[in-house]
């Protein structure tokens, strides 16, 4: 039996919307983009494998366009609140699964959150937390904190002592609490490699781990 496509839904198609209908549509996921703007919707018609002008507050609208088909909904409407509102509860009422909400402020953040939100994403903050992050690390170049900071997936430029020795010299779970998941080369991202691989100076890799390891394994590749 083929298993389906997973769903995503975009209610607000701005800057913050049209970024994720036109990251998804890189992916073997359906997406359906919604605004009440026809200029947005046409302009990511070619993104979404369905586009739609629809009024977000209108419950009727969404149900006819089969927003509670979706497994995750994005409401990217942070600048009007009340279209917020009124959009994330009436997904939850058609039952989508998860509905993820962009808040402007903590203010927002904290009524979405009261509504039914699944998860608030406060773009601007997340972008300048990332940014900093970034500005204070030596060998890191992207981080994505999960777990309320607890972990993260962060890019990890190979550091020069792992050049040219395999993953089992390296050891990354025993030596650093870290796991490497996937290894960049250039635009080509690796998945499926073995303990054998040898690191390369052109290597980004991917690692997973406890967030305050790697940041300590960063400050010690820092200092050497």
């Amino acid at each position: 039996m083929k298993k389906q496509r997973k769903q995503f839904g975009v209610l607000g198609l701005g800057i913050f919307g049209s970024s994720i209908v036109k990251t998804l549509s890189d992916y073997d996921v359906d997406v359906i983009a919604v605004d009440s703007d026809i200029k947005c919707v046409d302009r990511l018609k070619n993104y979404a494998t369905q586009s739609n002008v629809v009024d977000i507050t209108d419950k009727n609208a969404l149900e006819q366009i089969g927003i509670q088909d979706c497994d995750v909904v994005v409401v990217a409407v942070g600048s009007n609140l009340e279209a917020a509102i009124l959009a994330v509860i009436h997904c939850k009422d058609l039952g989508v699964k998860q509905v993820i909400a962009k808040s402007k402020n903590k203010r927002n953040a904290e009524i979405l959150t009261k509504i039914g939100a699944d998860k608030v994403i406060r773009p601007e903050k997340d972008m300048g937390y990332r940014v900093a992050k970034r500005l204070l690390t030596n060998n890191i170049t992207d981080i994505i904190e999960i777990n309320e900071g607890k972990n993260c997936i962060v890019e990890l430029k190979a550091p020069q002592e792992w050049i040219n020795r395999n993953l089992i010299e390296i050891a990354p779970r025993a030596n650093y609490n870290m796991n490497i998941i996937g290894i960049k080369n250039g635009e080509q991202l690796h998945t499926s490699f073995t303990a054998n691989y040898v690191v390369k100076e052109e290597d980004v890799l991917l690692v997973i781990g406890e967030t305050r390891s790697i940041e300590a394994f960063d400050y010690i590749v820092k200092h050497k």
